[in-house]
């Protein structure tokens, strides 16, 4: 029983390391979220909704949230856009600049 249970300990440890942290797979711009935060789309800066907004159009999709965070001291702006039942993040810095 001990065996068994020190294989699939080591199993686990070993897929977390292949996987990957979790906030790193949902987030567009490739860098950890500090601070994210779900905000009002009149609390997003009107250049950063308007980027967004355009994105979701071109996606055939809608804004379901938009997100504040801080990465690396900057402020980000993110939409949660839906388009044909699939789920996209697009992060856009205050500007309207799309992040990678």
């Amino acid at each position: 029983m001990k065996i068994i249970q020190l294989a699939t300990a080591a199993s686990l440890a070993l897929a977390s390391t292949l996987v990957g942290p979790p906030a790193l797979a949902d987030d567009p711009a490739g860098q950890a979220d500090e601070n994210e935060q779900a905000i009002p789309a009149d609390k997003v800066p009107e250049a950063a909704r308007t980027a967004l907004l355009s994105h979701a159009t071109k996606l055939g999709g809608t804004i379901a949230k938009y997100e504040q965070a801080t990465r690396q001291g900057k402020t980000i702006y993110e939409a949660e856009i839906t388009a044909q039942g699939k789920t996209t993040r697009i992060a856009v810095d205050a500007n309207g600049n799309l992040l990678k």
